[in-house]
């Protein structure tokens, strides 16, 4: 408990590393034996450990008051609306980069993988509080804020990119056509794009995750 306490950021990262990667494993080693839906909870149970280390770690570290304003964050809503354009048209444009980058890398051709109730149900879950699939309490709420310490804002958005692209990794090991390392590299140059912005937005908007 002391060591956590001492480098609750280092635990935050081995820890979201550790338990992410040890869900996603089946996906890497196991391949076709795991069906779609088994894939889809697999992938939704990962992307969901840092929120929930970032949390837990509040609670231990800070105490509840800090763990009661953490959470509070999910409930600022009263925001400029160009926020909440920002944050819709954001991740659309740099999704529709991957793609075009992917192309002009000479990638594979890219499809949803799934049907449209299921494309539906996966953007319900990722507008859920958190966001991004329930990650972004974990990386934006406590994880930025710490490296922010010290930091400006777009220094601390560069040293947590790679951190979160590289998080993602074991998805472009699962054989698939299109976890081809061109699509790889396409995301990291998004998510570095991507973190900026969305350190942008925290900032602006008090802090909401």
């Amino acid at each position: 408990m002391s060591l956590v306490k001492r480098h609750p950021l280092i635990t935050f990262f081995v820890l979201t590393y550790a338990l992410a990667w040890i869900i996603e494993s089946p996906l890497v080693f196991l391949r076709d034996s795991v069906t779609d839906a088994q894939g889809l909870v697999l992938v939704m149970l990962a992307s969901n450990v840092p929120s929930v280390l970032g949390i837990v770690l509040t609670a231990v570290v800070l105490g509840r008051g800090a763990l009661r304003k953490l959470l509070g964050r999910l409930l600022i809503w009263r925001v400029n609306p160009l926020w909440y354009l920002v944050v819709v048209l954001g991740p659309v444009a740099l999704a529709g980069g991957v793609v075009g980058l992917n192309t002009l890398l000479g990638g594979p051709a890219l499809s949803l993988g799934m049907p449209i109730l299921g494309v539906a149900f996966f953007l319900a879950f990722s507008i859920f509080p958190g966001s991004a699939l329930g990650e972004e309490i974990g990386w934006r709420g406590y994880a930025l804020p710490r490296l922010q310490a010290g930091r400006s804002a777009l220094s601390a958005s560069l040293l947590l990119a790679p951190i979160w692209a590289l998080w993602h990794l074991p998805l472009w090991l699962t054989g698939k056509p299109t976890s081809t390392p061109t699509f790889y590299a396409a995301f990291v140059v998004s998510a570095i794009a991507l973190s900026v912005i969305l350190t942008w937005v925290y900032n602006s908007t008090g802090g909401a995750s």
